[in-house]
């Protein structure tokens, strides 16, 4: 059985702690920002506004993060309490950037813009871009940094339970022998690749440019998509062609393995899963990590997904 402890803290300092929620759900994806913490429990006392949120599960912190949306309700025994909370990365997904163009800047650089001022650490290594970096109008502070990152190392930045800002190295691996599993499956999602997009570019007048994937085009599929990229630098212009047609194909296939259980691993990790039925995991990798517990039991949901090649080609038609 789970040890969970959960300590919430309100807008006003009151603090408690709970034990024994009625229902316990934690999500991360390497997608979303945000881990998401759904939570309900009931409660002798009126519930305070709460504002904090930290979860230990086995004695490790696995969650930090703000309040969202609270409910309750009351009857004859008590109060009833729903929390939806968000990480702290809310923060930064909640707060917009500073429109602007840097000349040659380091993460370091967009880290002091954007994050330092919310209470962030920097934990990102010392990246440098010898190009010029548009941040537009309407973008994120998470989005500011994440697209830097991204564009020089192919992976999102995460924020830690320790508010530090981190890109995870996908080094450790999920060895789903030494687990009980409950359910595995495979999924194939042709809705997610995209077979061409159309963009132009400064003095275009019309979306004349095109790249295409070969391998979606090999599934039959047929998904166009149009993009105006003459906003943005060159070297960002084609990171953005480039990141948008192979980021389709990285949901294309998924295995789905449910253990018993609540047990958290690190994203990116490698699956190491000898018996599985549904054949070989080679090359899948955690996209997502759902831990559950209620009335029923406890349980973890992981989503595993591999990366496939989109063997692009860009051309410009006549």
């Amino acid at each position: 059985m789970a040890a969970i402890i959960i300590n919430i803290e309100g807008k006003d300092g009151e603090k408690a702690v709970i034990t024994e929620p009625l229902y316990f759900e934690l999500c991360t994806d390497i997608d979303v920002p945000c881990d998401g913490l759904r939570l309900r429990f009931t409660s002798g006392e009126k519930p305070f506004e709460i504002n904090r949120i930290t979860v230990m599960l086995n004695g490790e912190k696995v969650f930090y993060g703000l309040c969202d949306r609270q409910e309750y309700s009351a009857d004859e025994k008590g109060f009833n309490v729903f929390i939806y909370a968000r990480s702290s990365a809310a923060l930064l997904v909640d707060n917009e950037a500073s429109p602007c163009a840097y000349c040659s800047p380091s993460v370091n650089v967009l880290y002091h813009a954007e994050a330092k001022t919310l209470g962030f650490k920097n934990r990102l290594p010392d990246l440098v871009c010898r190009h010029d970096y548009t941040v537009e109008k309407g973008t994120s502070c998470y989005a500011s940094v994440n697209e830097f990152v991204k564009t020089l190392t192919g992976r999102n930045i995460r924020i830690n339970c320790d508010n530090e800002l981190v890109i995870p190295d996908g080094k450790n691996t999920v060895l789903l022998d030494g687990y009980t599993v409950l359910s595995e499956s495979r999924r194939i999602n042709r809705y997610k690749p995209i077979t061409q997009i159309d963009y132009k570019i400064n003095g275009d007048a019309s979306f004349c440019r095109h790249i295409k994937s070969r391998t979606a085009e090999s599934l039959n599929i047929q998904r166009r998509r149009k993009l105006n990229v003459s906003s943005l630098p060159m070297w960002q212009q084609e990171y953005a062609l480039n990141e948008r047609i192979c980021d389709s194909l990285k949901g294309y296939t998924e295995v789905r393995i449910v253990l018993d259980g609540c047990n958290c691993f690190e994203l990116y990790s490698e699956a190491v899963y000898r018996s599985s039925k549904l054949g070989s995991l080679d090359g899948y990798r955690l996209k997502k990590v759902t831990v559950i517990k209620n009335a029923n039991g406890e349980k973890t949901a992981l989503t595993f997904t591999k990366t496939t090649e989109a063997e692009a080609i860009s051309y410009v038609a006549k």
